[in-house]
Order: structure tokens, then C-alpha cells, then sequence
């Protein structure tokens, strides 16, 4: 069942990635979206910065509205803090989960440019 959603998905991409550039434009009030305008936020978006809280709590709602395991899992990534997320020195913009061996949990790094970047650090 899993292959075949994933598959009708995939296969979708190109009418869903075009509509959506459709209706993007429509809402930008263009008749046709740039490619630099592709991640030009849409007008009314929500730009208010999102607590830790709240934002990890919409994570966990998603994964539990799929899978209720799924959410239990992802719930020991935040309270065990598994999920790096603030930018500081050094640190590679983009987002990575590095694998590991069964004895040991894996690690989430995520950072977002300052443009998408709407969280709050953890614990503040």
C-alpha cells in the first residue's frame, strides 16, 4: 500500500509542481510566476515567529494525524534534544538525519536561512 502511494505521488509531481505555480502566480497577481519567484512567500502569509513549543508540537500532531508510533518516536527527539536547529558558527545551512547502528539514536541537524527561519531556538 505504501509503494503505491508513493508511486501515485511521484508520478503526480509534474501537474502538481505546475498547478501550484499556477495558483502561486494567481495569488502573486502575475500571469506568470518567474523562477526566481518560486519561493517568494505568498501574500498574507503567517510571518510571526513560532515558539519552540508550538512548533514542535505541529510536527508532532502531523507524524500522529499518519502514524501514532511515528509521533511516539519523534517525541523522544525533542525531549531528548536530538534535533539541532539554532544557528551558530560553523554550522552548514540545510538540514541532514544522520543514520546510525541500532544501539544508537539517530540526529537531526536542520537550519534554515534567516528569511525561513520563523522558531525560536529550543528552550528559549
Amino acid at each position: 500500500m505504501i509503494d503505491a502511494l508513493v508511486t501515485a505521488v511521484v508520478d503526480a509531481y509534474p501537474r502538481l509542481s505546475h498547478r501550484y505555480y499556477q495558483m502561486k502566480a494567481k495569488w502573486l497577481g502575475l500571469s506568470k510566476l518567474a523562477h526566481y519567484d518560486r519561493n517568494a512567500p505568498l501574500p498574507g502569509d503567517d510571518d510571526r515567529k513560532i515558539g519552540w513549543d508550538e512548533a514542535s508540537e505541529r510536527v508532532l500532531d502531523a507524524y500522529g494525524a499518519f502514524s501514532p508510533d511515528l509521533a511516539q518516536i519523534g517525541r523522544r527527539f525533542f525531549d531528548n534534544r536530538w534535533i539541532d536547529v539554532p544557528p551558530r558558527e560553523g554550522k552548514a545551512g540545510g538540514a541532514f538525519s544522520h543514520p546510525t547502528v541500532p544501539s544508537a539514536h539517530p540526529y537531526f541537524v536542520a537550519e534554515l536561512p534567516r528569511s525561513y527561519a520563523r522558531c525560536d531556538d529550543p528552550g528559549t
